[in-house]
């Protein structure tokens, strides 16, 4: 293929991508009201401590589109890594193929699995922030903002959660050796922690560490992975 071909090929798999994302989007529209009680579950705990309220003529529409769209990321992953890796598939090998069936499932499996923890992590994290409030003062949110945050918060865990896909991925294809993870390990760390404070919705450290510790965590298990995978295979050709 030309590069032009390759080009239209890759422009129609963006608009896949984003048709998924949509229809996914117009589901997640449908079944607001389900998801709306879902996001008010971490809440609970704190009844009575914190008021929520519309700020802006929009903020409602925002909300639940915001909602809407958390729906729509969730059912499209499958599907948006299907089409990504048909892009690529024609230009790897048969095992490398191997490698990539099973990364686009671990890979959903994973997403999915992180936005669920992400919400788990809400019911801890929501009265641990309030219980910083000062004595007397009321909490007033803005269900907008609010929402911001839990959706962001659940898309950024998912995103973590592929760390460990990705990583073990390249150990199976050769591209990563565990020298290199062992060797890379401090600046890895950092720039974990680095990608930690961009993708996470607020500035706050708390924050930051609910989503950089189980990248740390899943790093070290690929690292790990790769020694065993070495050995295993050293093992083997004797």
């Amino acid at each position: 293929m030309s590069l032009w071909d390759h080009l239209e090929e890759l422009r129609w798999v963006i608009f896949r991508c984003v048709a998924a994302l949509a229809a996914g989007t117009v589901v997640g529209w449908f079944t607001l009201d389900l998801v709306l009680k879902l996001m008010m579950r971490p809440l609970a705990g704190v009844e009575g401590k914190v008021d929520l309220f519309f700020d802006a003529p929009m903020a409602a529409f925002m909300s639940r589109l915001q909602l809407a769209a958390l729906v729509g990321c969730v059912l499209a992953a499958p599907l948006v890594l299907w089409f990504l890796a048909g892009f690529i598939r024609p230009a790897l090998y048969a095992h490398e193929r191997k490698v990539a069936r099973l990364a686009i499932l671990a890979g959903a499996v994973f997403f999915l699995g992180g936005v669920v923890a992400g919400y788990a992590m809400l019911f801890p994290a929501l009265p641990m922030f309030i219980g910083f409030s000062f004595s007397g003062v009321k909490q007033l949110w803005p269900l907008n903002t609010y929402l911001s945050f839990c959706v962001h918060l659940m898309l950024a865990v998912g995103l973590s959660f592929e760390l460990p896909v990705v990583l073990i991925a390249l150990v199976q294809l050769g591209v990563l050796k565990a020298a290199q993870l062992s060797k890379a390990r401090p600046y890895a760390v950092v720039g974990i922690f680095v990608l930690a404070a961009f993708i996470t919705p607020t500035p706050d450290i708390f924050t930051q560490c609910m989503v950089g510790m189980p990248m740390w965590f899943f790093y070290e298990v690929s690292t790990w992975y790769a020694h065993k995978r070495e050995k295993r295979k050293a093992v083997s050709d004797e």
